[in-house]
């Protein structure tokens, strides 16, 4: 029965390897991290974007009902004349 495993901690061998597979995942890990933060942002952006959009077309429209009621103020001021 085997009862402990010895490691050889200290063995430059054995030291780079363990480096080397740690630095493999946390590698891994952080770029998927990157990535995920990456898509976040394009995200918010987009979503800025839609509401700067909205936000503009709502003005324009407002403007334009605006701009309509003074034309037909100003037609129907003419008529009265």
């Amino acid at each position: 029965m085997v009862t402990t495993i010895a490691k050889p901690d200290g063995e430059r061998q054995y030291e780079e390897f363990k480096n080397v597979f740690y630095k493999k995942y946390t590698e891994i890990a952080k770029a998927k991290l990157d990535q995920e933060i990456s898509l976040i942002n394009v995200e918010t952006q987009a979503k800025q974007k839609v509401i700067e959009s909205e936000a503009e077309a709502k003005k324009r429209q407002q403007h334009l009902s605006i701009n309509t009621f003074l034309l037909v103020d100003q037609k129907m001021t003419k008529k009265s004349f």
